[in-house]
């Protein structure tokens, strides 16, 4: 598949979009974890001001375990160099 985008260029926790991601844009498909991890990202560099800040994709997914507790254990580490009580507003993507 072709390479399209990787962002942030050269960083840690970046996240690479191919040509197949980009299908996903059409009427009538579903976005994947990539489009859903890189656009936010994207926005919170041009927003550094925000009072925002957004999770990927994947921390819902380790919050909620199997479903049948909230494993705090998890996700502590996602939350240890920002404090998100201080944010007006948290995105986290379902």
């Amino acid at each position: 598949d072709q390479h399209i985008l990787t962002y942030p260029f050269g960083g840690k926790k970046s996240v690479t979009l191919y040509a197949k991601d980009l299908d996903r844009l059409e009427e009538g498909h579903f976005l994947n974890d990539s489009l859903l991890d890189i656009f936010p990202k994207i926005w919170a560099d041009q927003n550094p001001n925000a009072s925002a800040h957004t999770f990927s994709s994947f921390f819902y997914t380790k919050l909620a375990g199997d479903g049948s507790s909230i494993n705090y254990d998890k996700i502590e580490r996602w939350t240890a160099r920002v404090n998100i009580f201080e944010k007006k507003l948290i995105i986290i993507p379902v």
